[in-house]
C-alpha cells in the first residue's frame, strides 16, 4: 500500500517545526547546549510508524464492516462503476478506494 501523502507531509512538517522552534529556544528563554540537528532516519521512522498505525486502523475497521468487501492489491478505475484489482474486474454502485 502506498503511504498516505497527507499523513506523510504533516509528520515531516511537524519535525521541521520542532527543529525550527528548538533553534528559536533562546527567544523563549529556553537554553539548549550545542547545535540543533535533525536525524532524518529517526524522522522517517516516526513518519513510517504514524502512517502504518493509521493505515492498519482504517483497514482493520473496514474489514469488519457489514456489507463491505475489502480487496487488497493494485487497482485501476475502469469506469464510474467498475475497478480492476489485480486483474479482477469489480462492479458496484459505490466503490471506495483507500490508497494510503
Amino acid at each position: 500500500m502506498r503511504e498516505c501523502w497527507l499523513h506523510t507531509s504533516k509528520v515531516l512538517v511537524a519535525s521541521a517545526y520542532a527543529a525550527y522552534m528548538a533553534k528559536r529556544g533562546e527567544d523563549f528563554g529556553v537554553l539548549i547546549g550545542g547545535d540543533i540537528a535533525v536525524d532524518i532516519k529517526k524522522v522517517k521512522a516516526r513518519k513510517d510508524a504514524i502512517v502504518k498505525k493509521s493505515n492498519d486502523g482504517v483497514t482493520g475497521w473496514m474489514k469488519v464492516m457489514d456489507n463491505l468487501t475489502v480487496f487488497e492489491g493494485h487497482g485501476r478505475l475502469e469506469s464510474a462503476n467498475s475497478v480492476s484489482v489485480n486483474g479482477q474486474i469489480l462492479k458496484a454502485d459505490k466503490i471506495i478506494l483507500k490508497v494510503g
